[in-house]
């Protein structure tokens, strides 16, 4: 069975919230009460950027890859065929 981008982020700690056209998945320090990482999806835009804090980041290799499956499920790509 093939994961969705929603359960790869899960899986790598994330949490999903749709909020008006944009889709975050956060990373969130609950002794902090505070997002340490986050992947924003606009929908409206077709872009998708990663952050930490104020400051821009690089996803990882996993990251990447949920970044991938989210981008094909969005149709923002073609599948990937191997």
């Amino acid at each position: 069975m093939h994961k969705t981008a929603e359960q790869m982020f899960e899986s790598l700690g994330y949490e999903c919230q749709y909020i008006k056209r944009c889709i975050y998945y956060r990373k969130i320090d609950y002794s902090f009460m505070r997002v340490v990482a986050e992947i924003t999806f606009d929908l409206k835009k077709r872009i998708y950027y990663c952050n930490c804090g104020m400051g821009i980041r690089i996803p990882n290799k996993e990251e990447k890859k949920a970044i991938q499956k989210q981008m094909e499920e969005l149709g923002w790509i073609e599948k990937e065929t191997k």
